[in-house]
């Protein structure tokens, strides 16, 4: 009896010792990588994020911008470090929907290395035209790019772009051209549309919005499939006609791949209650976006859903791999 006794009491031991050696997670500051330069649109969504999830984890989120390669070369550091949770990322339409399809060796595979953890936001992208301009909706631009084929010039933030390839998608869709004009961001193609260079953009919200308040702009439409909160006085596309067509910028909270599923499952519950907060909302739209959580099953059938349409895309304009 005495050995059962000794076995028992030497178990009860060897348990208690173990459940001391657990460390709850975090125990220590998380890195939370951004894939863009600091003072960029989406840096401000990342510190925000990031305070408001160190305050709720009890640990500092220590955010580090990492630009470059269109996004991918900040998401390509996260996807290779250590799948412990102490290493997140925000992704993005380029860096993880867009750019791996457009590269002939992509450094990862945004399905299988990346553990989603929620979606964090949706950045609408405009059509947009200067004021006189006579084409006044979505059906005037295709009429009068059909009429007179490749002689209309649209500028966007450059090639590769989602502007540039929701412009070769709307394109696809109702079988028009129109010339693109890429440049090196969109404030620059913004600056050309002012200046009364260029009849029609593909931009976003930060590059064109005081504009449009101000008058000296005036946007189509919305190329997102509903309207946004950030511009609710503009239509989305199945507003004005064109149904099932769904072109937004987006990012995303993600972790390497094999992080345990419990501590994305903390991640994602805090992130979706900060999301959630009215506060929150309105500093996002504040900054040009809409917040938009998710659970981590909803991020990555998103995820793979924005490769498949935008492989279409890509494939159809002839767009080769480089």
């Amino acid at each position: 009896m005495n050995t059962y006794l000794r076995a028992a009491a030497l178990l009860l031991v060897l348990a208690a010792g173990a459940a001391w050696g657990q460390t709850a997670y975090p125990s220590k500051p998380i890195r939370f990588i951004v894939p863009f330069p600091p003072g960029g649109a989406t840096d401000p969504v990342a510190r925000m994020l990031g305070a408001e999830l160190s305050k709720s984890l009890g640990q500092q989120i220590v955010v580090e911008n990492r630009g470059g390669g269109g996004g991918t070369i900040g998401v390509d550091l996260g996807v290779r470090s250590a799948p412990d949770g102490y290493t997140i990322f925000l992704g993005s339409t380029g860096g993880v929907g867009i750019n791996p399809v457009l590269m002939a060796k992509p450094l990862y595979d945004p399905v299988h290395d990346i553990s989603a953890i929620s979606m964090l936001a949706l950045s609408p992208l405009l059509i947009v035209v200067p004021p006189a301009s006579p084409i006044r909706s979505v059906q005037d631009m295709i009429a009068a790019a059909k009429a007179r084929p490749e002689s209309i010039a649209y500028g966007t933030a450059g090639s590769g772009t989602l502007h540039h390839l929701a412009a070769e998608m709307l394109q696809q869709r109702f079988d028009f051209k129109i010339t693109h004009v890429p440049y090196k961001g969109s404030g620059p193609a913004a600056t050309d549309l002012l200046g009364g260079q260029l009849p029609l953009a593909f931009l976003d919200v930060s590059s064109i919005g005081v504009h449009l308040r101000s008058g000296k702009a005036r946007a189509l439409v919305n190329t997102g499939a509903k309207r946004s909160a950030v511009v609710p006085d503009i239509p989305s596309m199945a507003e004005v006609g064109v149904p099932d067509f769904d072109a937004v910028g987006w990012f995303m909270l993600g972790a390497p791949a094999n992080t345990p599923a419990e501590i994305i499952a903390l991640l994602n519950r805090e992130t979706v209650r900060i999301l959630a907060t009215p506060q929150m909302r309105q500093r996002f739209i504040l900054s040009g976006i809409e917040a938009k959580s998710s659970t981590p099953a909803e991020a990555a059938a998103f995820i793979r859903e924005e490769l498949a349409k935008w492989t279409r895309v890509i494939r159809s304009a002839g767009i080769t791999p480089g």
